[in-house]
């Protein structure tokens, strides 16, 4: 499996493992300490193009792992590249709602919550 990196040329898995990975460190930073409360349930992410990972949060303090969770409270369906474009504000995450390309499932307080725990702040 490879994706497109800059300049056209394909990358390879390793590649989008590696900023997948560094994604979800950062949004634990983001989400550590930023979370009044715990959240309802983990976030599951489910990609087409790459492992799952979920985020749980209790406490004040976040979570990540790959893998899946058992009854995530929201999951959250997309390609690995797609979610890195909406994360990165290349795409916007409305638009991709509408195009399908990014689907939600499950809590919908939760999945208003997103965005602000997406940039770290209180939600």
């Amino acid at each position: 499996m490879s994706v497109s990196c800059k300049g056209g040329h394909s990358c390879p898995h390793d590649y989008l493992t590696s900023l997948l990975q560094f994604h979800f460190q950062l949004l634990v930073r983001h989400c550590s300490g930023m979370v009044h409360g715990d959240l309802p349930g983990a976030i599951q992410w489910e990609f087409s193009d790459a492992a799952p990972w979920y985020l749980v949060a209790r406490g004040g303090r976040a979570e990540v792992h790959e893998g899946r969770v058992a009854g995530p409270a929201l999951t959250i369906r997309c390609s690995a590249a797609d979610w890195a474009r909406i994360a990165g504000d290349k795409m916007d995450a409305r638009w991709a709602l509408v195009t399908r390309r990014l689907r939600l499932s499950g809590d919908p307080r939760l999945a208003l919550r997103l965005p602000a725990l997406l940039e770290g702040k209180s939600a």
